[in-house]
């Protein structure tokens, strides 16, 4: 679990981030949300996702 200023990068170069994540590693896939009852230093209203397209085949 990451928090406060949590960001997780895949190794597709997707990004995530936000005020609480909370990573699978064996899945793979992150949870983000508020981190209530945690104190933080950067309050974020929102979470941040980019996920980049794929590579077409050639």
């Amino acid at each position: 679990m990451l928090i406060d200023q949590a960001k997780v990068i895949s190794d597709d170069g997707s990004t995530t981030e936000g005020e609480k994540i909370v990573y699978d590693t064996v899945k793979q896939v992150a949870t983000a949300g508020r981190a209530t009852g945690s104190p933080i230093t950067t309050p974020r209203q929102r979470i941040d996702m980019v996920i980049p397209p794929k590579q077409k085949a050639q």
